[in-house]
């Protein structure tokens, strides 16, 4: 059995590094397109004509409309900025409806979800797919910027 959990550990650790490895392609990606596209707003190049003054306008409503989004969520903004693992595929347990002992729910979803991810973010955001009932209730209801890690979210859960 811990020959089993080791193997297990080391081939999530080989993927973390693989899915660390492509994130940061990404990003060196996405920040030269981001820089070639303020190049050619500078030059007044906009995609489609779009010019810098009207670009900027499109750039304000989106983030008007992202921030309106963003609140229905109690998370801090770092936590709603890391992006899920594109391999996810859901948890097998029971949803949590509040009627059984909730330390036992975080146990069981820590160990099923650290079979994919220990990244503390990730689990915060995954963790309320496995609440249904008044425990969905719950989360849904906690104030905006009110859980900044995965250890607050398990200690306000317990109460």
């Amino acid at each position: 059995m811990n020959r089993q959990l080791e193997e297990l550990r080391h081939k999530n650790e080989e993927e973390i590094n693989a899915l660390r490895k492509e994130n940061q392609r990404l990003r060196r990606q996405l920040e030269q397109n981001s820089q070639q596209r303020e190049k050619s707003h500078s030059n007044g190049e906009g995609e489609g004509g779009i010019g810098q003054d009207e670009f900027r306008v499109q750039t304000t409503t989106n983030q008007t409309s992202a921030s309106r989004t963003a609140r229905r969520h109690p998370f801090v903004d770092g936590i709603m900025e890391v992006e899920l693992l594109a391999h996810w595929k859901g948890l097998t347990m029971s949803q949590y409806d509040g009627t059984t002992d909730p330390e036992e729910h975080v146990d069981v979803f820590t160990t099923q979800a650290g079979l994919c991810t220990l990244d503390d973010a990730i689990l915060c955001r995954v963790f309320p797919t496995s609440l249904k009932g008044p425990a969905l209730n719950w989360f849904t209801r906690l104030p905006p910027n009110f859980i900044d890690c995965f250890d607050t979210l398990v200690t306000h859960f317990g109460i």
